[in-house]
């Protein structure tokens, strides 16, 4: 994230605006399990706070940020991919690489299931100074 506040800067006029979205830490104490999960999946996932830091020391100024609803989750994406999934691991049943993927969307939607409130992407709303 610091890297495309940085390289992003230069893109932006005078007074511009720059809104994205991150993964973020939500609450401290993160359980070993979802540590290790994304320590594989996004090392780079901060604490919105350090978030927040970063883009104050990158020149901008946060006008607003807000972390997406667990629904938005799961009703667009998560509810109807898992029907899809549990086809798919049929059809795949014999192919281990295509299988491993489609474990690993698996552990993902079990990982948010169970701590989703310890994690989120959230929405930032920058001005340049």
């Amino acid at each position: 994230m610091e890297n495309a506040l940085h390289d992003w800067k230069k893109f932006l006029k005078k007074s511009g605006y720059f809104v994205f979205s991150e993964l973020c830490w939500l609450k401290e104490n993160i359980p070993q399990e979802l540590a290790n999960f994304f320590k594989r999946e996004y090392p780079a996932m901060k604490a919105l706070e350090v978030n927040i830091k970063m883009i104050q020391s990158q020149g901008y100024t946060l006008l607003a940020h807000f972390t997406i609803p667990e629904e938005s989750w799961w009703w667009p994406y998560y509810t109807p991919l898992e029907p899809k999934l549990r086809k798919l691991k049929k059809k795949y049943r014999n192919d281990e690489e295509k299988m491993a993927q489609l474990e690993q969307v698996c552990l993902e939607i079990s990982t948010y299931r169970k701590y989703s409130t310890y994690y989120g992407n959230v929405f930032f709303v920058l001005k340049k100074k």
